[in-house]
């Protein structure tokens, strides 16, 4: 495989490469720039220069079909050549890959019906198996048992608020302009005993995930060098992969006693208000407020969204969380605010800010919120 080092350095271009051979074609790199660009040869012996886009996604077929019917309309609105792919990696291939595939080819003999291109497509797995969808090679290339036994060294990522809360130290860590969205430790940390202790948390977890991030390439580990991730779009890929698959209850509340507070300023008095009250309880403003309050201009008319308040309940009981704010549950249509509820131990609530004297998530919480 001919390839510049910075692309040498990506395993998957060499999984891709290995499971063209596979299918009966070659295919040469020719430049590691995102997206890079190959030299495909069909078994057919026809030659076609292609770009390749490389997204990260969990083993979950749902994302998969996600992101390459966003591939395709890019394809198909002109924003995308017809010689620009989508090259996706995941941990590892189904058990049974006859479901993705018919899934996979559904959406792109929809496109086809309508006389539009469709994009070249590979899903390499990190144990050596791919399905791909190429000009001239189609081919399911399974993962053997030797490719098996050498991702053996791949952990996985434990899936936890230690994980979630390690992310968020090494995202703000390798952020800029964090001070005014991100109320967690800042300094250098440089060993997980350190990361540890920041998150309040034993070494040996932090450990764990640190190894699994490590493990992927997806974060350097060096003695006496600072901890930083070096893939963040696969970190936070993966982080969001999980998370939107994840049931997140909100529970609509009004005030018992007063007026209904309507607009964003009538409910940020009324929490200053009642502040004294909800001492005794770990909360922040979330979601598309949080969003606003951070200045990240994804809303045009942040009124008409929801206003969001996360709260740290025992199990998640949110009884006494109504009780000590005097609230009621309601119908959505009379709801004032929006209660989340997450675990005492959750990390939504391990680096809160505060903004306008009013604690507010930090901004990769308020991202993932919405």
């Amino acid at each position: 495989m001919q390839v510049s080092s910075d692309a040498a350095l990506d395993s998957t271009v060499a999984t891709l490469t290995s499971a063209v051979a596979h299918a009966g074609g070659t295919l040469s790199a020719t430049d590691s720039c995102v997206p890079f660009g190959v030299v495909l040869r069909s078994a057919a012996n026809d030659e076609l220069g292609l770009r390749f886009y490389v997204r990260s996604a969990g083993a979950t077929l749902e994302r998969v079909l996600e992101m390459v019917a966003l591939a395709q309309w890019r394809c198909q609105s002109g924003s995308w050549s017809t010689t620009t792919g989508l090259l996706i990696r995941i941990p590892n291939l189904p058990a049974t890959t006859e479901r993705w595939t018919t899934e996979i080819d559904r959406i792109r003999a929809s496109s086809s019906t309508r006389g539009g291109p469709i994009v070249p497509l590979a899903i390499c797995s990190l144990r050596g198996g791919a399905i791909l969808r190429l000009p001239g090679l189609q081919a399911l290339v399974p993962e053997t048992k030797s490719t098996i036994n050498a991702a053996s060294a791949i952990h996985e990522i434990p899936r936890n608020d230690v994980s979630f809360a390690i992310l968020k130290v090494l995202l703000a860590a390798s952020a800029r302009h964090r001070d005014g969205w991100w109320g967690g430790p800042t300094e250098p940390i440089t060993t997980g005993v350190q990361l540890a202790q920041l998150i309040g948390r034993s070494s040996a977890t932090a450990y764990a995930t640190l190894d699994a991030l490590a493990s992927r390439g997806w974060m350097r580990k060096g003695y006496g060098q600072p901890l930083r991730l070096l893939d963040v779009a696969a970190a936070v890929t993966w982080w969001l992969d999980y998370a939107k698959h994840q049931r997140h209850p909100l529970i609509p509340v009004r005030p018992v006693y007063g007026d209904v507070p309507t607009t964003w300023e009538s409910k940020d008095a009324w929490l200053r208000a009642l502040a004294p009250a909800m001492s005794r309880v770990r909360w922040a403003i979330g979601g598309w407020s949080a969003c606003q309050r951070h200045g990240f201009g994804v809303l045009q008319h942040p009124q008409a969204k929801p206003f969001t308040v996360t709260v740290a309940c025992e199990h998640a009981n949110i009884s006494p969380v109504l009780q000590a704010w005097s609230l009621v549950a309601c119908d959505a249509r009379d709801a004032a605010f929006w209660l989340a509820p997450v675990a005492m131990t959750s990390a939504a609530l391990a680096a809160v800010v505060r903004i306008d004297d009013i604690p507010v998530v930090d901004g990769w919480q308020a991202a993932l919120d919405v």
